[in-house]
């Protein structure tokens, strides 16, 4: 049976030009099978005419030897990109993906990569793409140009030739999907111009607006694999297109409402809604869209040769695409999230999360945002003296259509977290930077069962801190003096103490913020700590997540180097001092874990260890962090006498490392059979030990069994 081909409509290419063209492909001659012909194509192009084999069925759309054409512009194969089109003119375009429209007098060509051809060919040969077009068509032959098994998406009609954009929120595809008959559903908006973004409102009583927009749908079981190749272009074409596809234009009604008195409308917009077999590319559901546009004044006087015009239409984002396409699962997602501080680095945390489709959010800061401010601050136009949580609550308010706005406090957080009631919250963020509202989180959550992420910088932005508290065991500063403990294995971390007490002589600042006019820190740096932190917020809730610290250091190795640790807490086990009740030892629960241990190894005879940590005189807490165990110690049943073997040496190591920050405490010892109260000669020890070994105001002696332990606070 005869088959009629565009390239029999073509000249034959000259043979002074066929002879160049020739040469150039001789190396590629294995490629074309059943050999080629070359043709002069209409806009100048040369076509190489040959026969691709197509694996196919007996019932199969496509041919064993599928004619192609394959257009070039010189003989220069490799430095100009091809184009590729079907030979035969009953090619059944409109049953797969991937065609490109035709233009020039050329057929539709077919789209072989998701990239952009010259992207692709600039790092391949002419040989492969010819392979290439082969695999297009045996995919086309066994229906896997879309990989759907492997979470490919639809993909939606092409539409050519559009006058305008339009953007849509998603709305009315969740009624589409279900609706069982064909429907209208018409709309009164405001388009002012042909791009625009569209909120709409049900018509009732007259009109606002300066539109009409008419949604029609059919059954949604009505499912469609096609695409469409010839679009109407024409009022009467598009009313034969919608009789031909199922749907229902009520003429006479709509004449009726633009006929109406003081009517506003100048256009109509006709968009026809069909269900496809699996969700669409930008989408999270199967409704695409086919939208025209015709004048008000061809449609009453049913001008049937008037001119339309198409008009693309763009899904606005929803939270469930931005999930899909940020790799967000959707569990986060979901949460109701509490911010603290809208600065710097908070509002850069807003906007990662946002774009992530994690919008259920509350934010809070009472701060205005000053001049010097856009230096390091999220938002790009800043208006001055502005509330900074409105400013950032305006403007990603503006990205997507999202249906849960942004709420916001402007309150002073010390005196708006403990009246708050912050048990409606999943999770709460604190990217203040400041340590006031870290003791008070502190003190507000400790009855609370929610995660709570703390993000600050430290070392002018050279590190970031992330703390992720699950279990109230352990508070916020805490976490700290965990990371002091790190110093003492990790070079890393004991680098970044020694630096930091270049600011500080007293205390490691936990954190600090970007708000000061004189602080020298760069966006970048800050940005590259924040999206590291906006990572682990989006993975709070993966299973088996527990109290852990994320630290990431900037610019160790070289300029622009970015190295993460993280650090698990343990939790902190309490004990009031016995002589002071005033006071508090935290003790970490595997060091503890250690101390009883060891008093259980000693047996009858007393064991002890030397104690280093650190005291936090404002808050009276004692932290004990380390434990030393001398070689050859004198022990007796009632009575251990401590070796000073090792122990200068490992003092100073850790007092080196530590950035001076731990600090000999005093001993722990064990009673084996006696009560854990101290002895007359563990009296004149303590009294001995805070007078001539320990350097500051307050030590600590412990005693212990394996059951129990007991805290005495020594005081000069």
């Amino acid at each position: 049976m005869s088959m009629e081909k565009f390239s029999d409509h073509c000249k034959a290419l000259e043979s002074s030009r066929a002879i160049a063209f020739e040469k150039a492909l001789k190396p590629w001659a294995k490629s074309f099978i059943q050999g080629y012909t070359l043709v002069e194509l209409p806009e100048g192009s040369v076509g190489i005419c040959t026969k691709i084999a197509v694996d196919v069925g007996s019932d199969s759309l496509l041919l064993v030897g599928e004619p192609v054409v394959i257009g070039v512009s010189s003989p220069d194969l490799e430095y100009d990109v091809p184009f590729v089109f079907p030979d035969r003119l009953n090619f059944p375009f409109s049953k797969f993906p991937h065609i490109n429209f035709a233009h020039k007098g050329l057929p539709n060509t077919i789209c072989l990569t998701r990239e952009p051809i010259e992207e692709w060919y600039a790092e391949h040969t002419f040989g492969e793409y010819v392979n290439m077009v082969g695999k297009w068509l045996n995919d086309a032959a066994r229906g896997t140009l879309m990989k759907l098994k492997k979470g490919d998406f639809y993909e939606p009609f092409r539409v050519e030739n559009t006058k305008g954009v339009l953007i849509i929120n998603g709305d009315i595809d969740k009624y589409i999907v279900r609706m069982l008959k064909p429907f209208s559903y018409y709309v009164s908006v405001n388009y002012d111009t042909f791009v625009g973004i569209e909120s709409y409102n049900l018509i009732e009583d007259g009109f606002k607006d300066n539109s009409i927009e008419i949604i029609l749908s059919r059954s949604c079981k009505n499912i469609i694999y096609d695409w469409f190749i010839q679009y109407p272009t024409t009022l009467g074409e598009l009313l034969k297109f919608a009789k031909d596809n199922g749907f229902v234009i009520e003429q006479e009604k709509i004449v009726s409402l633009l006929s109406a008195d003081q009517c506003p409308v100048k256009k109509l917009f006709f968009r026809f809604a069909f269900i496809r077999p699996k969700n669409l590319i930008g989408k999270v559901t199967p409704v695409d869209y086919l939208c025209y546009c015709v004048a008000k004044e061809d449609f009453i006087k049913r001008n049937f040769d008037a001119s339309i015009d198409g008009i693309m239409m763009l899904d606005k984002v929803t939270r469930e695409y931005a999930n899909k396409l940020t790799e967000t699962t959707g569990v986060i997602s979901e949460k109701k999230i509490l911010i603290l501080g809208c600065g710097a680095i908070g509002s850069k945390l807003i906007y990662h999360l946002y774009r992530s489709g994690i919008a259920n959010l509350t934010i809070c800061d009472k701060d205005v945002m000053m001049p010097h401010n856009i230096c390091r601050h999220a938002l790009t136009v800043p208006s001055i003296l502005k509330n900074k949580a409105e400013l950032v609550r305006d403007s990603v308010d503006k990205m997507f259509y999202f249906s849960c706005p942004i709420k916001i406090v402007k309150d002073d957080l010390l005196k708006w977290l403990p009246q708050t009631n912050l048990s409606e919250y999943d999770v709460i963020i604190d990217a203040t930077a400041s340590a006031s509202v870290a003791r008070c989180l502190d003190n507000v959550v400790c009855n609370l069962t929610i995660p709570v992420v703390r993000f600050a910088l430290s070392d002018s932005g050279r590190v970031g801190l992330v703390y992720i508290n699950y279990d109230r065991s352990v508070s916020l500063v805490d976490y700290y003096m965990q990371i002091l403990r790190e110093a003492i294995g990790d070079d890393d971390v004991s680098t970044w103490f020694k630096d930091e007490r270049k600011y500080n002589y007293d205390y490691v600042r936990v954190g600090e913020g970007c708000h000061s006019s004189t602080m020298k820190i760069n966006d970048d740096v800050i940005s590259a700590h924040t999206a590291l932190a906006a990572r682990i917020v989006r993975n709070l809730f993966d299973k088996g997540v527990k109290n852990n610290a994320c630290l990431s250091f900037a610019d160790l190795d070289f300029k622009g180097s970015m190295y993460s640790l993280k650090c698990l807490i343990p939790s902190f086990e309490k004990f009031t001092c016995q002589n002071n009740s005033q006071w508090e030892v935290r003790i970490p629960s595997d060091l503890l874990q250690y101390i009883k241990k060891e008093a259980k190894v000693g047996g009858k005879k007393e064991v002890g260890e030397y104690m280093m940590g650190y005291v936090d005189t404002k808050y009276r807490r004692i932290y004990v962090l380390d434990s030393f165990k001398p070689k050859d110690s004198l022990r007796q049943t009632s009575r251990i006498e401590l070796s000073m073997k090792g122990w200068k040496e490992h003092k100073e190591t850790i007092n080196q490392r530590t950035a001076d920050m731990m600090h000999y405490l005093g001993d722990w010892h064990s009673h084996p059979a006696g009560p854990l109260l101290p002895s007359n000669i563990d009296k004149i020890t303590f009294e001995y030990l805070i007078t001539n070994e320990i350097d500051g105001i307050y030590g600590l002696g412990l005693i212990t069994n394996t059951h129990d332990i007991k805290a005495y606070l020594l005081e000069k």
